[in-house]
């Protein structure tokens, strides 16, 4: 009995769509105090906090979206991740 290749096609747009999500992620990250600063003026204390908001909300969310996965068929929660992180980004 033979097993399927991991490298097939569908694997490979998973991958290169979770890379895409996840580059964008981590250039957002160091790219944001910057970006606060100069375009809207904010001190290091509302950059901090802007900071902290976001690593909380990832923190918090973390739970209800592995519910989410078992709940629902997981094709769909991750489109509408996707859908949900390009329209906010």
């Amino acid at each position: 009995m033979s097993q399927p290749t991991l490298w097939n096609a569908n694997y490979l747009k998973a991958w290169s769509a979770n890379f895409m999500l996840y580059f964008s992620f981590m250039l957002v990250t160091p790219l944001l105090p910057l970006y606060l600063s100069e375009v809207f003026g904010a001190t290091k204390d509302q950059t901090g906090l802007v900071l902290s908001g976001y690593a909380l909300t990832a923190l918090l969310v973390r739970p209800f979206s592995g519910f989410l996965v078992d709940s629902f068929q997981r094709k769909r929660v991750l489109l509408v991740c996707y859908g949900l992180f390009a329209l906010l980004f």
